[in-house]
């Protein structure tokens, strides 16, 4: 199990992630219980976080 998964310089046809157009965001639920939380992205840069087994 994990408990945060960095990602950095995520590009998309080379350029940074946030530049490439509309980024969503996309938690993963059980229900009505969040099990992974995004950080902000900044430029390429990101973190996911697992909350609940």
């Amino acid at each position: 199990m994990f408990e945060t998964i960095n990602f950095a310089d995520v590009t998309v046809n080379g350029r940074p992630l946030a530049g490439a157009g509309t980024v969503e965001s996309t938690d993963i639920e059980r229900g009505t219980a969040p099990l992974t939380r995004n950080s902000a992205l900044s430029g390429g840069s990101f973190s996911l976080s697992w909350l609940h087994a």
